[in-house]
Parts: C-alpha cells; structure tokens; sequence
C-alpha cells in the first residue's frame, strides 16, 4: 500500500529509505509511486499506475530504478506517459 504523504518526495528521503518500507508516492503525479528494494537500503523503482482503456484493467509500468533515474526524471518521464495515454 502506498503511503500518501502529502509532501513532495527528496533525494535525502529516498536515499535514507529502509527496505521493505511503505511505497511512496509522488505529490505531483497521478499514479507515479516509489517502491522500496526488498534489500537494499536507498534503492528502489519507479512505477507508474494507470487505467488501461483497451484492456478496462489497472495497470503498472515500471519505468526505471532509483538512483539511476532521479526524481525529476521519473516525474517528468511519468507526466510524458500520461499525456501519450490520454
């Protein structure tokens, strides 16, 4: 389950996460989460949730893993998405 923070996502807070913690997710994008690695510590992925019209199912992309691709790479990457499914 995905933690709602309510408060933009840091590098400092990614790099410090524990594995295995709550997923969060991003405050400017719909759908965009961050998955912790299940073992190690400031690593994780990038996943972007979205409604699939064709198929009428949600769906999940992964996008690229963390610290390879930043923040503002995987929330601007995620926004691209989102315009090419509309």
């Amino acid at each position: 389950m995905a933690v709602h923070s309510g408060k933009r996502l840091t590098d400092s807070k990614l790099r410090n996460i524990a594995p295995n913690s709550n997923q969060l997710t991003s405050s400017s994008v719909a759908g965009l989460v961050f998955k912790p690695s299940s073992c190690t510590k400031g690593t994780g992925a990038w996943i972007l949730h979205y409604y699939d019209k064709f198929s009428k199912k949600r769906t999940k992309l992964t996008l690229r893993h963390y610290p390879k691709m930043g923040i503002a790479a995987a929330e601007e990457e995620a926004k691209f998405l989102r315009a090419a499914l509309k």
